[in-house]
């Protein structure tokens, strides 16, 4: 199973976008839409989010129940607007400036950088083993994408706070995750995701192809060597 927590603005309309990656799709409850290969894609705030369940006895109403439990998460976890703390950007949702504060500054935080600048085109096709269209950037996300007519394949790269969050949902979801020794100041891997954090930088790159994810541990592996190089 993965979960993607799409960046600001992928849903600005309050609803998904019309064509889905993944082909031919199906509506269900609560503004789900299901796509093939196991994928469910729905809104969270002004984002457009997915899950992926692929197993042979996946059930759609525990797909739904997943997506409630993530809804909820961020809801409870988040401002006024419903989206969770350290996604940019919560003092602008509210319209009120920040108090001023007599105490010391904390450092800065470390300049936001281009999502599209760290995984390079020949790479994502290397990791998906698959031409890929260009990148399209969002915020803080860029997303390679399969052509229509291609197999189903994605790569995502996500930048900033919002790849921790994605980390952190889906520990409490209980995933299981490995270390990667020697990868940045800290890494971790997952089926399809692995997560870089170096010099205060974090980054999520997601790999969506319908094969044994346990096909897919190296070349993740080895793609987040060269990133956390790139930080």
């Amino acid at each position: 199973m993965t979960v993607s927590i799409g960046g600001p603005g992928t849903a600005a309309s309050g609803e998904l976008p019309t064509e889905s990656a993944y082909g031919e799709t199906e509506p269900g409850p609560d503004g789900i839409r299901f796509a093939p290969g196991g994928f469910a894609e729905f809104i969270v705030g002004d984002r457009a989010c997915e899950v992926q369940v692929v197993a042979p006895d996946a059930d759609r109403d525990v797909t739904v129940e997943l997506i409630g439990l993530i809804r909820n998460r961020m809801s409870t976890a988040g401002t006024s607007t419903g989206l969770p703390s350290g996604f940019p950007d919560d003092s602008a949702v509210t319209g009120q400036a920040p108090p001023a504060s007599t105490e010391t500054e904390p450092p800065a935080a470390p300049a936001l950088i281009n999502a599209c600048d760290l995984v390079t085109q020949q790479e994502a096709e290397q990791l998906a083993g698959t031409p890929l269209d260009a990148p399209r950037q969002v915020e803080a996300t860029c997303t390679f994408t399969s052509p229509p007519s291609g197999p189903t394949a994605q790569v995502e790269v996500f930048v900033g706070p919002g790849a921790k969050k994605i980390l952190d949902i889906n520990r409490e979801l209980g995933h299981e995750f490995r270390e990667l020794r020697g990868v940045g100041d800290e890494a971790y891997a997952e089926d399809n995701n692995v997560y870089v954090h170096t010099s205060g930088q974090w980054v999520s790159i997601r790999l969506v192809l319908l094969n044994d994810p346990a096909e897919n541990r190296q070349p993740l592996e080895d793609l987040a060597r060269v990133v956390a190089g790139r930080l």
